[in-house]
């Protein structure tokens, strides 16, 4: 919406709205009550969401962060939450066509680092730079990043050229933020939720991922067969290191990863089930 008032004006009886972020005015807001049904996509604080309360029961909510799907108080209830994980748009393989793995090299990360929102990541990532050979990183520097993040800095990446990186390396790494970072219930130790794009680009583009060994991980990849897991910074370096080593399994691994991908975490799978939520609530 590009100005107040904007929904408002184009909002219809009957009509099925689709909201992807929360910061409405509140003439907006009044409008919705028109809507047959609201979609609500939740990728942002959740508690900004707690003025859809007013919608009663004609909203549905999305999330693609499923510790949202487990916790109260701020959390608005509705007809029960939806967990749709982000995905990989298949039309970037076909424009970027990636490298058969033995055209590829080296270990990446690409994405921003530096920030208090990424303090394990960017640690974990530090090691990496530190003690692997042949890793370089692309993306922002949000704040400082220390000698070795430094030292192996390749500059910024977008679009397509973020992906042709990946397409084109052997072992991607990543990380989440500390919004990842949750208890299942309070006094619960806290625990990884993997919910980020790169799980998908990198599979996508036929690297081997190297993420957090999260809670849900298994949900989306099996660990040590479609990806590679890690406990904490050292460990990773330990994988990072096997892998280099062994480059056959890697290969295998990153193969299968890939075909996970494109078969079952695309926006077409993705679309298709976010449809039939729509026509279930709308059927009610």
């Amino acid at each position: 919406l590009d100005r107040d008032g904007a929904l408002a004006e184009a909002i219809e009886d009957g009509d099925v709205v689709v909201l992807r972020h929360p910061h409405l005015s509140d003439a907006d807001k009044a409008a919705l009550s028109k809507a047959r049904l609201v979609v609500c996509m939740v990728t942002s604080d959740r508690a900004a969401w707690s003025w859809v309360e007013i919608l009663d029961k004609q909203r549905l909510m999305v999330t693609s962060f499923p510790q949202y799907l487990h916790v109260t108080g701020d959390v608005p209830s509705c007809n029960g939450w939806r967990y749709l994980p982000i995905a990989f748009d298949a039309r970037h393989h076909e424009a970027v066509q990636p490298k058969p793995w033995s055209e590829r090299s080296g270990v990446a990360f690409v994405g921003s680092l530096g920030s208090s929102q990424w303090p394990q990541g960017t640690y974990a990532v530090a090691k990496v730079a530190e003690r692997c050979d042949g890793f370089r990183w692309w993306g922002q520097k949000i704040g400082p990043v220390g000698e070795h993040l430094e030292r192996t800095y390749a500059g910024e990446a977008y679009g397509l050229d973020y992906l042709r990186i990946m397409a084109a390396t052997k072992i991607v790494l990543d990380r989440h933020g500390s919004v990842n970072l949750v208890s299942a219930y309070p006094g619960a130790p806290l625990r990884w939720e993997a919910a980020n794009m790169r799980l998908y680009e990198a599979t996508g583009m036929g690297a081997l991922l190297l993420t957090e060994d999260a809670h849900n991980i298994g949900d989306l990849f099996e660990p040590w067969t479609e990806c590679g897991i890690y406990r904490n910074p050292d460990d990773l370096v330990r994988v990072v290191k096997h892998y280099q080593k062994w480059d056959d399994r890697a290969e295998e691994i990153a193969r299968a990863g890939r075909d996970m991908t494109l078969l079952s975490h695309t926006y077409r799978d993705r679309a298709e089930k976010l449809l039939g939520w729509i026509v279930e609530a709308i059927r009610g």
